[in-house]
């Protein structure tokens, strides 16, 4: 019998390089955030150091006899380290360093361990702390719990780590829940990172014969990859794959999938239900020097890593709306595989490779005690085996051609091993065809999905005659921005055409609960439950109206005594509290731990969520209490909540000094969210009109709302103080990106400037200006600011954009020569603006008539020093510059140079050659996709062209050009 599972606590010491200073401006327009993704109120941290130290952090550890994992919830709650003491190996990619990269939403990322991604990808908390407790189970099993309240959708996430005493298989239970009145988008993905070598197999199960891929950081476009050999190059294998290769199942024939090292006959096994859990991606930077070069930056010992990447949906292009009150579950294992040389089948209990030829033989790696697991092939048993967790069995025998079934004792099938169908040969894939979309409410909500809510309200207007629905995802719409009466206008036109559409009653009936008409609320819940569909939601509704005027007996009745605000009500009544409270991370439920159990272990934004549940039903008290006594270092709108809590309370001195404490600390890397801030903000103002703070902060909520006007309003009325440059920052925004009056917004910059303005302010400036095409204003930003230059990578290269703006190529040059630049996934500024550099000095020379010199600047912009941040691609991605070096080798008399710039320029390189489709033409909702660039494919046509002509005929050609 196995011992239980441990649960301890340690301190785990890391090298850990900082991340410079969050910016201070919000990111309140998604094209200005590292991956064009909305993150308000979370700020930007795109400033990464060189500078590091030692830092300890808390650890908390899972051990039985088989695995020892390390989770620290000071990164996310990653699981850094997954230790098999059996075969004494990692399974996932324990980096020794936290050395972070610009790839999370926010910024800076660290590569380690597994992390968990929702609702977007490489998340808003990837480098901070999450909520975390753990649970000893009666059978020996333990658990490691994380989850947090994410502030950009208001939706939680948890995720449970669990190992039984008995098992060598690693357990997570992932739980989405939207605690909202709305449907909020999401996708979710559990990223685990894995060391990767030469000979690392990726393994999908023997049927797949075909994924889908997307351009790295690309997904409006898709291609399929044949497996397992494309055009002839063995992808299974790292050591073939020269390029960034994102690629995904088309869909799952079996539960699992994984990887193997075979240099170290060890590998990992995923599993999960292929039905539930659709999406199993792979992610490798590849051998090129352009994957090479970002491991260098992420860790100090060089170690290759891929991603193995899970989630519900097929693609990372996919969201979906999670409704109000809506749960998501999945169910994931990962088993550790050694000594079997792969593996073609598995399940929970174990994993198991049935060779062919010379080796073949049935190996199974045991991850539960396996007692007298039985093998059939058709009617005959063809072998029984025993074995403990972490041992490899071998059963000699000849059985890749047949069906086989492993059984428990019991007589229970746990795995079918299917022979793959015969191969055929490869060839080209046709991209689906487009199809239009006739269905306004599926496009609307797409774009929903893909948070474009102000083009999703447009097409639901554009079609809310003909289609109900879209009437009331406007209208739902209207009231996530706080537009009230306009809500209420466009309910009422659908109540007059259908008055017992359930869902716009509870709408409907939201409105009144906002004004406190809990009698008219009540008509419309009572008649919204009627409806089987909507009746658990109405009643949830019923119930908050009831615990809003303090009927909490009759709000006990109405939820039959389960959730949160059910456990809000035993304790008002001084009742027992339910055994355990719901398995989701919501904001009331966190409250009523802290006011059952007094803990405060969670983040400040999560705490300020919980808050603000109690705000919703009018609780007043124990949202302060909560405020006070469970943020310790508090930001200005913890300071105004306090005081409007204070004022509802009666308190009106302490209130009137909350107010003055709200005007006083400085940033404090909290921006304002969240329609109760909104109430809470105008209320400040009745107090005090001229207060610039409050005016300022309700400017960036509204603005995150896509409510410009309103927030420009409001940063006008600041005109002095310490938010002054930032509100200008603000409007010149909104004058910009919303308007597009350039230079009225040129002059809202100018007074940002004016003052301490940040590196994020004067990038936007400098892009502003170059948009205005004013190269000599650009250049004339940048004087007196050398310190920002040399420290920011951003300043640097706006900088350099100016000067070229300017046909100040040699200045750019040494620039260029002098920085370090790291830039975000899939951004290409510094290797952009590189090769305009050298361009312009080629065609500098080229007008002095100095061909041989041009031409060695057309070739230095087809090279990549280490220091601009990209590495040279395994593809030919310099066609357009080595054929242009070589026209000016042709005017320089130089052919045998010439012609070798064109070999260059036409050779395909080591990369795999995929034929990309639109989007839409898989997903027929997604709009129309933009033109495909084609400029590198032309030039290569042309240096093959000219490869073709003779050299009295090239050197013709060139003259002529």
């Amino acid at each position: 019998m196995s011992s239980a599972v441990k649960i301890y606590q340690e301190s785990l010491p890391l090298k850990t390089y900082q991340v410079g200073p969050a910016d201070r401006e919000p990111p309140l327009i998604r094209e200005f955030t590292p991956r064009n993704q909305p993150i308000y109120p979370y700020s930007t941290q795109e400033l990464l150091t060189s500078a590091n130290s030692v830092r300890h952090y808390t650890a908390i550890i899972l051990e039985n006899d088989y695995l020892k994992l390390t989770v620290l919830p000071e990164l996310n709650g990653r699981l850094y380290s997954a230790f098999d003491k059996i075969h004494q190996k990692e399974l996932f990619y324990a980096n020794r360093v936290i050395r972070p990269g610009l790839f999370g939403l926010r910024g800076a990322w660290p590569a380690v361990g597994v992390e968990f991604n929702f609702p977007n990808s490489h998340t808003v908390t990837t480098m901070a702390p999450v909520h975390c407790h753990t649970r000893q189970h009666p059978d020996g099993a333990a658990e490691i719990v994380v989850g947090d309240l994410e502030c950009v959708s208001r939706m939680s996430w948890q995720a449970a780590i669990k190992l039984q005493p008995d098992s060598s298989a690693i357990a997570m239970r992932s739980c989405l829940f939207n605690p909202t009145d709305y449907p909020r988008r999401y996708y979710y993905w559990i990223n685990a990172a894995c060391p990767v070598y030469p000979e690392t197999e990726f393994i999908y199960p023997p049927a797949t014969r075909r994924l889908l891929t997307h351009p790295p950081m690309d997904a409006s476009r898709l291609g399929y990859l044949n497996w397992p050999a494309h055009h002839g190059v063995d992808v299974r294998y790292f050591k073939n794959i020269r390029q960034h290769l994102p690629v995904f199942a088309e869909h799952m024939p079996e539960d699992f999938y994984g990887i193997y090292h075979h240099h170290l006959d060890y590998g990992l096994v995923h599993l999960a239900d292929r039905n539930l859990v659709r999406g199993r991606k792979l992610w490798m930077f590849g051998t090129a020097r352009d994957g090479r070069i970002f491991i260098e930056q992420l860790s100090d010992d060089g170690t290759d890593y891929c991603e193995l990447q899970t989630g519900p949906f097929s693609l990372q292009s996919d969201y979906r709306l999670l409704p109000p009150g809506g749960r998501y579950v999945q169910n994931d294992l990962w088993l550790p595989v050694a000594k079997t040389g792969g593996f073609n089948c598995a399940c929970r209990q174990f994993a198991a490779r049935i060779g062919s030829g010379a080796d073949a033989a049935i190996r199974v790696c045991a991850a539960e005690p396996l007692h007298g697991l039985e093998i059939w092939a058709g009617r005959r048993q063809v072998g029984r085996i025993e074995a403990a967790p972490g041992e490899t069995c071998v059963l000699a025998g000849n059985y890749a051609a047949e069906e086989l079934t492993f059984r428990a004792s019991g007589g229970e099938v746990v795995a079918v091993y299917r022979p793959a169908p015969p191969r055929v040969n490869a060839r080209t894939i046709p991209a689906p065809a487009a199809r239009p979309v006739r269905c306004g409410c599926l496009l609307g909500k797409y774009l929903e999905e893909q948070d474009y809510p102000a083009q999703a309200e447009a097409v639901y207007l554009e079609h809310a005659r003909k289609e109900r629905g879209a009437m009331l995802a406007a209208a739902r719409l209207a009231m996530r921005r706080g537009l009230w009466e306009l809500a209420r206008e466009r309910l009422a036109a659908l109540l007059v055409e259908d008055s017992r559409h359930a869902e716009a009653l509870i709408y409907s009936g939201i409105l009144y609960l906002r004004e406190q008409d809990y009698a008219s609320a009540e008509r419309q819940f009572s008649i919204a439950a009627d409806d089987n569909q909507y009746r658990a939601r109405a009643l949830e509704q019923l119930a908050r109206g009831a615990v809003m005027q303090g009927e909490y007996r009759r709000a006990l009745e109405i939820l039959d005594g389960h959730g949160a605000l059910a456990a809000l009500c035993r304790r008002k009544l001084n009742l027992p509290a339910e055994a355990a409270m719901p398995d989701e991370l919501s904001p009331l439920a966190l409250g009523e731990e802290f006011f059952s159990a007094g803990r405060l272990d969670w983040p400040a934004h999560a705490v300020m969520e919980s808050v603000c549940a109690y705000l919703q039903l009018r609780h007043y008290s124990d949202a302060l209490t909560l405020l006070e006594q469970a943020v310790s270092k508090k930001a200005a709108c913890h300071y105004y909540v306090m005081a409007w809590l204070k004022s509802q309370l009666h308190e009106d001195g302490e209130s009137a000094e909350c107010l003055k404490k709200a005007r006083q600390p400085p940033w404090g890397g909290v921006f304002p969210y969240g329609r109760e801030t909104e109430d809470v903000l105008r209320w400040a103002l009745q107090q005090a009109p001229d207060d610039h703070a409050a005016h300022y902060h309700l400017g960036c909520l509204l603005a995150s709302d896509d409510r410009w006007d309103e927030a420009a309003e409001c940063w006008r009325k600041v005109r002095h103080g310490r938010h002054y440059g930032d509100a200008q920052r603000g409007l010149g925004l909104y004058r910009w990106k919303i308007l597009r009056d350039l230079p009225q917004a040129v002059g809202h910059y100018q007074a940002a400037l004016a003052g301490n303005a940040s590196a994020k302010t004067v990038t936007e400036a400098a892009l502003l200006l170059d948009d205005l095409g004013d190269s000599a204003a650009q250049l004339k930003l940048f004087d007196r600011r050398t310190e920002l230059i040399e420290r920011d990578c951003r300043i640097k290269l706006a900088y350099i954009r100016a000067l070229l703006a300017s046909h100040q190529p040699e200045h750019a040059a040494r620039l260029l020569e002098q920085g370090e630049f790291r830039l975000s996934e899939g951004k290409k500024t510094a290797r952009e603006l590189y090769v305009q550099t050298f361009r312009q000095l080629a065609e500098k020379a080229a007008s002095r008539k100095e061909h041989a010199a041009a031409a060695e600047f057309y070739l230095q912009a087809a090279d990549y020093p280490e220091n601009i941040g990209i590495g040279r691609p395994a593809g030919n991605c310099d066609a357009e510059s080595l054929y242009l070096a070589g026209q000016a080798y042709l005017l320089a008399g130089m052919g045998n140079k010439a012609r070798a710039c064109f070999e260059l320029g036409a050779a395909r390189g080591g990369a795999l050659q995929i034929d990309f489709f639109p989007l839409r033409n898989l997903i027929w909702e997604a709009p129309a996709a933009g033109a495909m660039d084609q400029t590198n494919e032309k030039f290569m046509n042309l240096c093959r062209a000219a490869l073709r002509q003779t050299p009295a005929e090239l050197e013709l050609s060139a003259q002529t050009k």
